[in-house]
């Protein structure tokens, strides 16, 4: 602008001035809109030519292309930007660190470098169907190394019956919690000792087989009472799925074993389980105190979609090896897990927690924390969750990697986050 006494002198070429700078400037605003429309354009031509590659559940059946790549940096940054963002680490178990051979595998795929050094897998007891899962080494030093050098607290959360849960424990990684039962119970560490563990078991999950001894160490567990006392409502799973143990110390399997029978267990679980039991559905609940387990066969009652449609709005029911577990609404996993995030002093599920699953049981708890990991897909609704959530998941079965190297893979993902 012109400031002058002299107006008639300057005023024409003022005006020009101002029209060619305000030409300019709009002139630069509309190429700046198309320099960056175009790269915008190409960004999304090259994520759409890139990160693409097929994946299968545990069963081997071919499912949909969905990207196997976390692409969210915001999010990564933010774990990066303070120290020890991470505080826990919530892991299912079956799928996730224990594997198992499939019997109709083919000869030709791969195996995990792992399970071909027989010396770097731990073998677990077998079921009493005879499968035999198993779980590396490699995991076991990678979460010690989470827990003590990194001063995460690593929690199991499986949907497995308690006493299955106490008889694993010497082969599974050292954990700062337990959970069994779908987020049923919650069992705490209180003391060790070293002892010989063999690998077998009389309860129905496993047999008395296998010989095999190691040197290992016996915990001593101690059940959350206060999470006990929620589930022990009469409108969820009622006080008599317990048995006598009275001050949550557990040390063997019969210390969560209830010799109460269904037909006696007061408690809206129980109300249903029996409902559905008189309807000639089949049932599993030995071992259970805060959950059951409904095995869908040919030529047995009932389905999965009836199941959603007469489950009372006080309980829940999730598909766990392909079975349908049923427990009350105060549980889960999801809610486990929060509860349990605020015990260890977390922020937030979502802010300052991920997890490791793999299932269709596991879809809460995954989206609930702040980003999930996936050494397997085992259902169908978790390859549609991660379709729907692209950059909340990190697929690291995929490939050639699978079964334990996945699990491993999974693990110093979660380390490169410091």
């Amino acid at each position: 602008y012109c400031h002058t006494t002299d107006t008639s002198r300057y005023t024409l070429t003022s005006i020009a001035t101002i029209t060619f700078c305000e030409y300019m400037h709009y002139t630069g605003q509309a190429i700046v809109f198309v320099l960056t429309s175009i790269v915008a354009i190409s960004v999304v031509l090259c994520e759409a030519a890139s990160g693409e590659s097929p994946v299968t559940t545990g069963s081997n059946k071919s499912m949909p292309i969905i990207s196997t790549r976390s692409s969210n940096p915001s999010k990564k940054a933010i774990m990066k930007s303070s120290n020890n963002i991470i505080k826990v680490i919530f892991s299912d178990v079956d799928g996730t660190l224990v594997h198992y051979h499939n019997d109709n595998q083919e000869e030709d795929e791969p195996v995990s470098k792992a399970e071909a050094d027989g010396s770097s897998i731990i073998h677990l007891p077998p079921s009493s169907t005879g499968m035999q899962g198993i779980i590396s080494r490699e995991t076991h030093n990678l979460v010690s190394t989470l827990r003590e050098t990194k001063q995460v607290k690593f929690v199991l959360v499986s949907g497995m019956r308690s006493t299955t849960l106490i008889q694993r424990i010497p082969f599974l990684p050292r954990a700062d919690a337990y959970c069994s039962e779908s987020g049923g119970r919650i069992f705490y560490p209180v003391a060790s000792s070293s002892a010989a563990v063999h690998s077998n078991d009389d309860g129905g999950e496993t047999t008395t087989t296998t010989a095999a001894t190691t040197e290992t160490t016996i915990i001593t567990l101690q059940e959350d009472m206060e999470w006990r006392q929620i589930m022990q409502r009469d409108d969820a799973a009622g006080v008599d799925g317990y048995g006598g143990n009275m001050d949550g110390v557990v040390t063997s399997k019969d210390d969560v074993t209830s010799t109460t029978t269904i037909e006696e267990r007061k408690g809206l679980l129980w109300d249903f389980a029996r409902l559905l039991i008189e309807r000639g559905w089949n049932l599993d609940y030995k071992g259970y105190a805060t959950s059951f387990r409904i095995k869908f066969t040919a030529g047995s009652a009932g389905s999965p979609d009836e199941l959603r449609e007469i489950l009372p709005s006080e309980l829940s029911c999730s598909v766990n090896l392909g079975m349908s577990d049923v427990y009350p609404k105060s549980s889960g996993k999801a809610k486990c897990c929060e509860y349990l995030s605020k015990r260890f002093d977390a922020k937030s599920l979502f802010e300052e927690c991920v997890c490791i699953c793999d299932d269709d049981n596991d879809i809460e708890m995954a989206l609930a924390c702040g980003h999930a990991y996936l050494p397997s897909m085992t259902s169908d609704s978790m390859v549609l969750t991660v379709q729907t959530n692209p950059d909340h998941f990190t697929v690291v079965c995929h490939d050639g990697v699978s079964g334990t190297d996945a699990t491993d893979a999974a693990l110093r993902a979660i380390l490169e986050q410091f």
